[in-house]
């Protein structure tokens, strides 16, 4: 996400014009074409005529053009540049790489051309997730001109130190740049700077203000910090600029529904449900508005009746809305669910790249019981979106109940508190692999409101059983088993119960030998289940 749109226009240069008329053609695509003529095979001619054809749109003589230029000799830098950045806007990208690459082993191109190869290479590198090679390309031929886009790609992939002195000085040698103002906003929020995040962001938003990137960043900064009608206020902006966006209004009820504001979200989107705008979106924007309706209405609804909801959602838009499969992904808990969340998952492959369904593939990992791959792709997801709770939630949970590592899930975990991610699981995730660590304090410190989260009163005994105090841990846990099944969350409470032999073994004391006999019936058809026995299993095999 750190690449703005605006930064993303630079490095794929040409923007797909409409077909003009035949009239609208001037002499500057005439005089392009007689060039061409006169001097056939001319690599400096073509370039021109690449460019040329393709302001008016003509996007197969452009194609065709700078594909001369791009696959035969003689080596001309800046032809191969400009054919290059025509071929990319075209949607031919392997072939713009290949004309860079020929440009940077040239030993006539010069540095300065070279240069601009390199930063031209790393950007198409970068949009198509290759951030490494993009990294190599930019260190290799340095220039200032990349100084932006290095501290992009050093933000990406989580070097957010690095990325802030490489966008503070790309700042000074141009310092009203909104997508460098963006992606430093960025980076200062990956690295736990909020505030910093704010401001930057909001210089972004001020000289940008219809860039959606910068706006809805901003948004979230200022969320992350409970100012809820900025966030709000910021979206309103920048919905201004995009009239009939049905994204805009779900950002903002989202905002408003994250701040406890529940009316305030579902008056908003009803509203939007009864306008013109609505009859104008997409399929997948119409079936989203109206899912998120539905959940506010009824907030209560049970998993499997959401679960199916959003299967049907995403059948009748076609399987093109991330937003519900994230949905369909976060409420498929059992093996019952695995064979339409595969169905599901494999509609979904043809229409989005892999960094957009992780969500789902990580689900479908863990319902097959495939704990390593899941964990896998979780600390993946985390990697590729930083401030997603859900992100955090599923890496923290496998870190500690899969591998035992309780040491890497709290410092993943604490890395998106940092960030301003504050879900009450996160923390109670968190807390319970400090105090695994035998870090009670620690936990202690992190540990949700025991009045808002049930799983906290279970942690929390974890915590007094480290201390020494196994019989007010074990009321702790009893306290929240009785909680979750006077709410009817049977399951939850049946892992709670079976969770008190963690204080057990942090307090020296060995499990009773028919403790875990709920978990063993249902290993074998719940993953969930299955994870409480090998954690408890390592654990005791520890002492």
């Amino acid at each position: 996400m750190p690449l703005s749109e605006d930064q993303q226009s630079q490095t794929s240069a040409t923007a797909l014009l409409p077909n003009p008329h035949p009239d609208q053609i001037d002499g500057d695509l005439l005089q392009a074409r007689a060039l061409a003529d006169k001097f056939p095979g001319s690599p400096t001619a073509l370039a021109r005529l690449a460019v040329s054809e393709v302001s008016f749109g003509n996007r197969v003589s452009a194609r065709d053009a700078a594909k001369q230029v791009l696959e035969n000799e003689p080596v001309d830098a800046p032809a191969l540049i400009a054919a290059s950045q025509v071929a990319a806007g075209l949607g031919e990208v392997a072939l713009a790489d290949q004309g860079l690459r020929r440009v940077l082993v040239a030993s006539s191109a010069g540095s300065g051309a070279k240069s601009s190869a390199a930063v031209l290479a790393a950007g198409f590198a970068a949009n198509q997730g290759h951030l490494e090679r993009a990294l190599e390309l930019l260190e290799g031929y340095g220039s200032e001109a990349g100084a932006a886009l290095k501290g992009a790609v050093l933000a990406q992939m989580g070097r957010c130190h690095d990325a802030i002195r490489e966008l503070r000085s790309a700042l000074r040698s141009v310092p009203d740049s909104p997508s460098t103002l963006c992606n430093l906003g960025y980076a200062y929020a990956l690295a736990g700077s909020t505030r910093k995040a704010i401001r930057a962001a909001s210089a972004a938003a001020a000289l940008a203000p219809a860039d959606r990137t910068a706006g809805l960043n901003l948004a979230a900064f200022l969320l992350s910090q409970g100012a809820t009608s900025e966030a709000v206020s910021a979206l309103d902006r920048l919905a201004a600029h995009h009239p009939g966006d049905i994204q805009m209004v779900l950002a903002a009820a989202a905002a408003l529904h994250i701040s406890g504001d529940v009316k305030g979200a579902l008056k908003r989107l009803q509203r939007a449900d009864t306008s013109r705008d609505v009859q104008e979106a997409s399929p997948a924007q119409r079936e989203e508005l109206r899912i998120c309706i539905d959940l506010l209405r009824a907030p209560a609804q049970p998993r499997k009746e959401v679960f199916g909801r959003a299967l049907d959602a995403l059948e009748r838009c076609d399987y093109r809305s991330e937003v519900i499969a994230r949905l369909l992904a976060n409420t498929a808990q059992t093996t019952a669910d695995l064979s339409a969340l595969e169905a599901a998952y494999s509609a979904l492959v043809e229409r989005y790249g892999r960094p957009a369904l992780l969500a789902v593939e990580q689900r479908v990992a863990f319902l097959r019981f495939e704990f390593d791959r899941s964990l896998k792709v979780a600390v993946d997801r985390v990697r590729e979106e930083p401030f997603s709770a859900d992100a955090h939630i599923a890496a923290t949970y496998l870190l500690s109940m899969h591998e035992g590592d309780h040491q890497q899930a709290a410092r993943i975990g604490m890395a998106g508190i940092r960030r301003g991610i504050g879900d009450e699981v996160l923390c109670n995730n968190v807390a319970f692999a400090l105090a695994m660590d035998g870090n009670p304090d620690g936990a202690q410190r992190v540990l949700p409101d025991l009045s808002e989260c049930d799983l906290a009163l279970a942690t929390a005994g974890l915590v007094k059983a480290v201390r020494g105090n196994l019989e007010e841990a074990i009321a702790l846990y009893e306290e929240g088993e009785r909680r979750l099944r006077e709410e009817g969350d049977l399951d939850l409470a049946d892992i709670v119960a079976a969770g008190k032999a963690f204080a057990m073994l942090a307090a020296g004391r060995k499990i009773p030998e028919d403790h875990l006999s709920r978990v063993d019936r249902r290993e074998s058809t719940d993953p969930r289940f299955a994870l409480v026995h090998t954690a408890i299993m390592r654990e005791a095999s520890a002492q």
